[in-house]
């Protein structure tokens, strides 16, 4: 009866234990988000030509890397910047960045759309600081791919 009793405490308190940590783990989250969903909102065209509007980066690129982050944090595509820090208002530990952050749902739709549009992964993103120079690696990728597409043909 003993041993049993003690599985019983062992189960709760492991219970216990894994609802707190789910709980904590979800407000660096929804922190996010919320600082996110606080700014305004725009429509995408109104959001590109505002930040893009004569440059070379396309329109397709900024809106396959924003879709996935805007996805990613439960948000409107118009609410992320080009310079929002990767380490920074992206992370949900900017004191410790790396900590507990995980973009793997947008890295898995970045991924996806890069593939379908013939762009070979991983990018290489070890300059990667801002949400702008993720715009701009993709487009580079996706124009380097067109341009090796119309070689081949």
């Amino acid at each position: 009866m003993v041993f049993a009793t003690g599985s019983i405490t062992y189960v709760f308190v492991a219970l216990v234990v894994a609802v707190v940590g789910a709980a904590l783990a979800g407000i660096p989250r929804h922190r996010r988000r919320q600082l996110f969903r606080r700014r305004p909102r725009t429509d995408f065209d109104a959001w590109f030509s505002k930040h893009y509007a004569g440059s070379e980066v396309s329109r397709d690129a900024a809106l396959i890397v924003i879709r996935a982050l805007a996805d990613e944090i439960d948000c409107d595509e118009s609410q992320i910047m080009p310079s929002d820090e990767i380490a920074g208002t992206l992370s949900i530990t900017p004191s410790m960045p790396g900590l507990c952050d995980s973009f793997e749902t947008a890295d898995m739709a970045l991924k996806q759309q890069l593939s379908d549009r013939g762009v070979g992964t991983p990018l290489d993103n070890r300059d990667w600081n801002t949400i702008d120079d993720v715009i701009r690696a993709v487009d580079r990728a996706l124009r380097e791919s067109a341009t090796r597409t119309r070689e081949e043909s």
